[in-house]
């Protein structure tokens, strides 16, 4: 697909696109709220459907390897919780 262009249609004051604004597959992104649509049918009409956009990227700002910690930890914590919970013995 050399040569090929794909053109993302944007706004600048609107929060997402109307209903059939887009085509199906098409995207397009608003800056006034930082996220990304896509067109997508939905019955007889093409909806936006969010797909991403610095809004949630944003949300994922964080010091390298810090977010795998935590996701760890959580799961440990969770273990244990449920050891507690059911009095499982682990035996060995």
């Amino acid at each position: 697909m050399s040569g090929t262009v794909i053109v993302t249609k944007y706004s600048t004051g609107t929060g997402s696109p109307a209903t059939n604004a887009l085509a199906v597959g098409e995207q397009a992104y608003s800056f006034s709220s930082d996220k990304m649509f896509i067109g997508e049918t939905s019955g007889s009409d093409v909806v936006a459907r969010v797909i991403g956009g610095q809004l949630y990227t944003d949300m994922m700002d964080h010091a390298a390897g810090t977010l795998m910690v935590m996701l760890l930890h959580q799961q440990i914590v969770m273990v244990i919780s449920l050891l507690h919970q059911t009095d499982l013995v682990m035996l060995y």
